[in-house]
């Protein structure tokens, strides 16, 4: 039976909407309150009106445990709001930016997976963890194509491959790949459940805690004995890495090395 993606019990975007649409009704509620003890409007300017609306946003994400990333977008949110609305900005662009967020962030949607980008020195790092007989190489969830390009590069006899299900990742990655003409390697616009892992010597990945537990399990199942399992900053839940690989890096890059039994 084909392995499913985790069960994800809370969904960001709904909360990220709770969250914001609380803090609106708390600002105007005491903005309202102090009116009427006032007797007039109080001499507030619209953007210490957005900032907190934003920061109570943020603070009531946290406390409802979305990720801390997204403390960001709910402090800007209500100030990006604020400005375009101030500059005059058409509707239909809220709706184009909307969009163009929702097809780059795709993954962190459905799956909690944010866009996460390997640097140079990691992606150097990485290539040296490849075992010389390897033949095999899978970026899983591969943004926009900076691993999958510099393995490709360094060791031109191996088939490298990327797997990348956020459409705007996706197609830059895929041009990336087209301008470069590596034909040792392929970007597939695939989500990594569905992605079967037989293939395979090592699988990279930068994710995010939430599948960790079960795509370690996928990779059980399905790659061959010996095969390597490699996550950045990421450990997997409850199972002890083989090696630790750390990266001289200014966040001081940690890959957690598994081999498959």
């Amino acid at each position: 039976m084909e392995p499913r993606s985790p069960e994800i019990n809370r969904h960001p975007l709904l909360l990220i909407a709770l969250s914001q649409g609380g803090a609106v009704i708390l600002v105007l509620t005491a903005y309202f309150a102090l009116s009427q003890m006032q007797g007039a409007s109080p001499d507030i300017q619209p953007i210490a009106i957005a900032s907190g609306i934003g920061v109570i946003a943020g603070f009531v994400g946290l406390g409802l445990k979305l990720a801390k990333p997204w403390f960001a977008l709910q402090l800007l949110l209500p100030l990006a709001v604020g400005g375009t609305l101030w500059l005059n900005i058409p509707s239909w662009a809220y709706l184009a930016a909307f969009f163009v967020l929702i097809l780059v962030y795709w993954n962190s949607a459905g799956e909690r997976v944010p866009l996460y980008l390997t640097n140079d020195r990691t992606r150097e790092a990485i290539t040296n963890l490849i075992p010389p007989d390897a033949t095999t190489f899978a970026d899983l969830g591969c943004g926009l194509g900076g691993v999958v390009l510099h393995v490709a590069r360094r060791r031109p006899t191996m088939a490298v491959v990327g797997v990348e299900s956020a459409p705007i990742p996706f197609v830059i990655s895929w041009l990336r790949l087209k301008f470069a003409r590596l034909a040792n390697a392929e970007i597939r616009f695939q989500n990594f459940w569905s992605c079967n892992l037989a293939a395979f010597d090592m699988i990279y990945c930068f994710l995010s805690p939430v599948p960790m537990a079960e795509l370690f399990r996928k990779a059980q199942d399905e790659m061959r004995p010996n095969s390597q399992f490699v996550s950045n900053s990421f450990p997997v839940p409850g199972i002890e890495p083989d090696h630790v690989s750390e990266v001289a890096d200014r966040r001081c890059t940690q890959l957690y090395v598994l081999r498959i039994n």
